[in-house]
């Protein structure tokens, strides 16, 4: 993703609001966890995260799940164009979640990247199956969905759209953009 103008930079703070696009990656999960939690630390006002990922890294996405855990000030987290994979774990830790009329969203397990001796890759694969059950337990808890189903799902790759997703229990309403053009939402 290119760099935003400066200016843009200290607006989007102004107002509060985050924005996580692109896939989720290291990188990307730590901008986004540091403005997260400067945001909290200056103000005890809502802090709006936009999200469009179509996937990502695990380990990106329990980033920035445990930070909008640790979060005091109340978030909201917005989908926009496709939310899937590693990213439905950061939609879904939001206090408050919203979803674009045309957003579509990809039931789909997070990228797991394999490399390193043998003995290694027994370890990592270990840890690996440890973290994709928490992130089911995770999707399921927020969604009211039993584990089963989750896990089915995301293991077959299931697309679902704005409606959809609300009938899911990935979000909590489909977003009206004279509303949010306007800025007048409650929590």
């Amino acid at each position: 993703m290119p760099a935003r103008p400066d200016w843009l930079e200290g607006e989007l703070f102004e107002r509060r609001l985050v924005f996580v696009a692109g896939r989720l990656e290291t990188t990307l999960a730590m901008r986004a966890a540091a403005e997260l939690m400067t945001l909290d630390a200056s103000g005890s006002g809502p802090i709006d995260v936009y999200i469009e990922s179509s996937g990502g890294t695990i380990e990106a996405a329990f980033t920035l799940i445990d930070t909008l855990d640790l979060l005091v000030a109340p978030t909201r987290i917005h989908a926009l164009g496709e939310v899937g994979g590693a990213a439905l774990g950061v939609l879904t830790a939001g206090r408050r979640r919203t979803a674009a009329a045309n957003a579509g969203f990809h039931l789909a397990d997070p990228v797991l990247r394999v490399n390193g001796t043998t003995g290694q890759m027994l370890a990592w694969g270990q840890h690996q199956q440890l973290l994709l059950q928490r992130f089911h337990e995770r999707l399921a808890q927020a969604t009211g969905k039993a584990i089963g189903e989750v896990t089915h799902d995301l293991e077959h790759g299931r697309y679902l759209n704005s409606a959809e997703a609300l009938d899911y229990g990935l979000v909590h309403e489909i977003g009206d953009p004279k509303v949010a053009r306007h800025g007048a939402r409650g929590d």
